[in-house]
């Protein structure tokens, strides 16, 4: 699914305000592309530890997007039950490939060792 993720490239700020008008551009473009063609929906999961910029990443797509068309939902942290359901999830999972896994569960998210 991520076969043209580039996880390792890096611009500088200098680069990056050069080419900021044409990538606020592009997405703009993109968003009605998808809006016209109607082929599929597309979702941007944004997660990460308290204080990692997601809130502010949220709000720079809203600047850059069509508001009107974009869907923000905002997900509580989750509760002892449901923790215990992933932990168990990923223990099958796990257990289907042969191999251990060790959980650590917190309240703030799960560190998954396997």
């Amino acid at each position: 699914m991520f076969e043209s993720a580039d996880l390792d490239h890096k611009i500088d700020k200098a680069a990056f305000k050069k080419e900021e008008p044409k990538l606020r551009e592009a997405l703009l473009n993109a968003q009605y592309d998808l809006l016209r063609e109607r082929k599929f929906a597309t979702l941007i999961l944004i997660a990460g530890v308290e204080g990692a910029g997601k809130g502010e990443t949220v709000n720079l797509l809203n600047e850059w997007m069509d508001p009107r068309h974009v869907e923000v939902t905002g997900f509580p942290l989750p509760t002892d039950e449901e923790l215990d359901r992933r932990v168990e999830l990923c223990r099958e999972l796990v257990k289907e490939r042969g191999a251990s896994l060790e959980v650590e569960a917190a309240a703030e998210g799960m560190t998954l060792t396997v």
